[in-house]
């Protein structure tokens, strides 16, 4: 499957964008900054609009559901990219 993404950076605010322009979740965008807390260390905001096309009607549950595994994924890949960054700070 092949994807086109536009990144934005904005490095004056410590952020980006990634927009899909193509496959099957096209128009959907994504927001990221990171904040400091303290010396030495950030977090990470995120905002994400995920659009994905359905064939028949989807019940405000089955939303729910979904937005509830799209967050488990991503948190699971950010906590995964964390630990590579900490182990190439070593």
């Amino acid at each position: 499957m092949v994807k086109v993404k536009l990144v934005h950076l904005l490095p004056e605010r410590w952020s980006w964008t990634n927009t899909y322009l193509s496959g099957p979740t096209r128009h959907s965008q994504f927001l990221y900054q990171l904040v400091p807390e303290g010396r030495g260390q950030c977090r990470l905001r995120f905002t994400g609009l995920q659009v994905e096309r359905v064939a028949r009607s989807v019940t405000p549950a089955a939303v729910a559901r979904r937005a509830r595994e799209l967050a488990r994924e991503d948190s699971a890949m950010w906590r995964h990219l964390a630990a590579a960054m900490r182990r190439d700070v070593r």
